[in-house]
C-alpha cells in the first residue's frame, strides 16, 4: 500500500469515527434526553439569575411546564445540529476548509455535554475525562482533512485521548469513585457471572486500564498495547446495548433505547484502532487541497 493511500485513508477512517459520535448524539437529542437539566435546575447556580431577571420564584421557575419545555427544544435543537454535522461529514472534502471551525465547535458541545455528566456525578474529573476520545474526534478528523498535520503529531495527539479515556475508565472500574451498577450489571449479564465475580473482574479491568495508558507509549511494545485498547474499546461500547438484549433480543424498544450509546462510543476502539494501523511516519497526513 503507498504512502499516498496510507495517508487518505486516516481521514476516511477519522470520518467514520465522527459519524459513530454524530449520529450517535444527534440520536440521543431527538428521541431521548440530555443531561441539560441538571444545570438549568442547579439552585445553587442559577436561582439569583432567575429571581433577578423573571418574575418567578425559584420553585415557579422549576416546576413551570414552559421551562421544561424550553429545555427540550434546546435539547431537540442540539439534536439536529449533531445531525447536520453527520451529513457534513459525510461529504466533508479538503476543499471545504472554511468550514472547519464548525468541528471546533461541535467539539467543544461535546465537552459542555461532558462536563454535564460531570456535573451529575458530583464533578468527578474521570467522568469528565472519559469522553476525552468522543469530544476530541471532531478535532482530529478535522485536523486530518483541513490541516497539514504530521502523522506523528496526530497519532500522539489521539494516543492523549485514548490514555485519558481509558484511564478515567479504569478508575471507575477498579473503584477508585463508586463503581457504577451500570459496570456491574453489564459484566453480569454478559459474562452470566456472580456479582462477586464481576466485582472481581472490574477491579482486574481496572487495573489494566491504567497499564494501558502507559503501555500505548512504548517504543517496542505500544501496539500491543494499542490492538488490546481497539478491542477493550469496542466490546465496552457494544456491550451497552449487548447486555440490555440479554433477556429481549428481538425487542425494538430497548435496541431504540440503547444502540445510540453504542453507536456514540464506537470511537473508543476506532480511535486506537486507527493508531494501531497506521504506525509509519510520513511526513503529513494529509495536504489541504
Amino acid at each position: 500500500m503507498s504512502i499516498k493511500l496510507l495517508a487518505n485513508s486516516i481521514p476516511n477512517l477519522l470520518r467514520i469515527s465522527c459519524l459513530f459520535v454524530f449520529t450517535g448524539r444527534a440520536w440521543q437529542h431527538l428521541l431521548w434526553d440530555s443531561p441539560f437539566r441538571t444545570f438549568f435546575w442547579d439552585q445553587g447556580l442559577l436561582e439569583g439569575i432567575v429571581t433577578t431577571f423573571s418574575d418567578m420564584t425559584w420553585f415557579e421557575y422549576v416546576t413551570s411546564p414552559s421551562t421544561d419545555h424550553s429545555i427540550t427544544i434546546l435539547t431537540r435543537a442540539f439534536g439536529i445540529f449533531y445531525l447536520f454535522m453527520a451529513i457534513l461529514t459525510l461529504i466533508a472534502q479538503p476543499r471545504m476548509r472554511k468550514l472547519s471551525w464548525l468541528y471546533g465547535l461541535s467539539s467543544f458541545f461535546l465537552a459542555v455535554l461532558a462536563f454535564f455528566y460531570c456535573k451529575e456525578k458530583f464533578y468527578h474529573t474521570a467522568q469528565f475525562f472519559e469522553y476525552a476520545i468522543q469530544f476530541l474526534t471532531p478535532v482530529f478528523f478535522s485536523l486530518s482533512l483541513f490541516k497539514d498535520i504530521t502523522r506523528a503529531r496526530l497519532v500522539f495527539y489521539m494516543k492523549i485521548a485514548v490514555t485519558l479515556t481509558f484511564i478515567s475508565h479504569g478508575l471507575y472500574a477498579f473503584e477508585y469513585y463508586p463503581r457504577p451498577g451500570v459496570f456491574v450489571d453489564m459484566t453480569v449479564n454478559i459474562l452470566g457471572v456472580s456479582e462477586t465475580k464481576a466485582h472481581q473482574f472490574l477491579t482486574v479491568a481496572g487495573l489494566v486500564d491504567f497499564v494501558l495508558a502507559i503501555g500505548i507509549f512504548l517504543p517496542r511494545y505500544g501496539q500491543y498495547f494499542l490492538l488490546y485498547a481497539a478491542l477493550w474499546g469496542f466490546v465496552t461500547a457494544i456491550a451497552r446495548t449487548w447486555s440490555n438484549l440479554v433477556y429481549d433480543p428481538l425487542s425494538l424498544s430497548l435496541m431504540n433505547q440503547y444502540l445510540h450509546q453504542t453507536i456514540y462510543r464506537l470511537p473508543h476502539g476506532m480511535i486506537p484502532m486507527i493508531i494501531f494501523l497506521f504506525p509509519v511516519q510520513d511526513p503529513v497526513v494529509q495536504k489541504s487541497g
